[in-house]
Order: structure tokens, then C-alpha cells, then sequence
């Protein structure tokens, strides 16, 4: 059962890591479209950052071009996004960490039942070796 919900923890930090990338892949334009907004006017704005999302080539190479003029580069984007959806980053991050945590108590449960077998069988060992024993023999016509 412990093995069990280890794996589905780790499932579930992996996925939730995916979605975060995701996420940020995915909300990108409208960081995108915060940046450009003092550096461009609304409709050539629009234009690029629709084309940025759709990979147009000549869009991309068009925001390269202003985002270096501007002394900016693809993190300027990423770092726009993050701050237009932190809440929802946090959250994401939070339950993240309360599956980490739930983890590694079920990985310190399946340790701490680990040592207390070993303990048993270290006793029921000791209690075989330190056993007397008597030889018996066989019975008429019996043994050998």
C-alpha cells in the first residue's frame, strides 16, 4: 500500500510540475502583450503577439527585434507571465510541496517498519541460537 501511494505521489508531483510548464508555455502571449505595451501601439501589438503565439516566423524574428532594442530577452516574457498569474503559480507550487511532504512521510513510515522487522528478527534469531535442545533418538527400527 505504502509503495503504492509513493508512486502515485511522484505521479503526482510530475504531473503537477508538467502542468506548471504548461501553464506558463501556454499564458505566455498575454506576458508577452504586458511587455510590448510601452514599447509598441495597441494594433501592431495585437498583430505581434498573435503572431507569436501562432510561431509565425516573421512575428518572432519581429518581438526578437523589439524585445532587443528594449535590452529584453525571452525571460523578460516568462518573468511577465509569472508575475500576471503568481496566485496560481503559488497555488500550484503549494501543492506540489504538500505532495512532497506526503511522500516522504510515507517513505519514512516503510523505513521506520523496516527497522522495527529488523528488530524482531534480529530477536527471534538470538532466541533460536541461545535455545536449548536435546538430541533425541530414534525409535525402534526408526532413523537412519
Amino acid at each position: 500500500i505504502w509503495v503504492r501511494d509513493i508512486v502515485d505521489l511522484l505521479w503526482e508531483t510530475l504531473r503537477l510540475r508538467r502542468l506548471k510548464a504548461q501553464l506558463m508555455e501556454s499564458e505566455a502571449h498575454k506576458g508577452l502583450e504586458r511587455l510590448l505595451t510601452p514599447l509598441v501601439d495597441a494594433l501592431r501589438r495585437r498583430i505581434l503577439v498573435e503572431g507569436w503565439a501562432a510561431r509565425s516566423a516573421s512575428a518572432v524574428r519581429d518581438v526578437n527585434s523589439i524585445l532587443k532594442k528594449a535590452g529584453l530577452d525571452q525571460d523578460a516574457i516568462h518573468a511577465q507571465t509569472l508575475s500576471l498569474k503568481l496566485d496560481t503559480f503559488e497555488r500550484i507550487d503549494r501543492m506540489i510541496m504538500q505532495s512532497e511532504v506526503r511522500r516522504n512521510a510515507s517513505l519514512r513510515e516503510i523505513d521506520r517498519h523496516r527497522d522495527v522487522l529488523a528488530q524482531r528478527l534480529r530477536e527471534a534469531s538470538r532466541e533460536i541460537v541461545d535455545a536449548e535442545f536435546a538430541e533425541i533418538a530414534p525409535q525402534n527400527g526408526a532413523g537412519a
